[in-house]
């Protein structure tokens, strides 16, 4: 599977969201966004997802429920990232869809 890479000019925050259905609100949350910042020799950083919420020090935060009521039609999830806190070289910011358990 190949990697992609972009550069980004004259932003300071970005947003990767996900949603279980575009049409019909869930019964139970099948997917989640999770951001993982790694260093340039490999070493995890920082992992946003649902159990880790916040990390202050790379500017990203955890968010649910964001849209207004009445334009929401499913439980959304995203993760907000401010750019300017991440623009060390060195570093590798990977965006990955997760989704939950619900065999049980």
């Amino acid at each position: 599977m190949p990697f992609f890479t972009c550069e980004l000019t004259s932003l300071s925050r970005i947003s990767f969201s996900v949603a279980d259905d575009p049409f019909f609100k869930s019964a139970r949350s099948k997917f989640y966004p999770e951001v993982v910042v790694i260093s340039s020799k490999g070493k995890v950083l920082s992992k946003i997802n649902p159990h880790h919420r916040e990390s202050e020090k790379y500017g990203m935060e955890f968010l649910e429920d964001f849209r207004e009521p009445q334009l929401k039609l499913n439980d959304d999830k995203k993760v907000r990232i401010a750019l300017t806190t991440l623009a060390k070289k060195g570093r590798m910011v990977l965006l990955t869809v997760r989704t939950n358990d619900l065999r049980t």
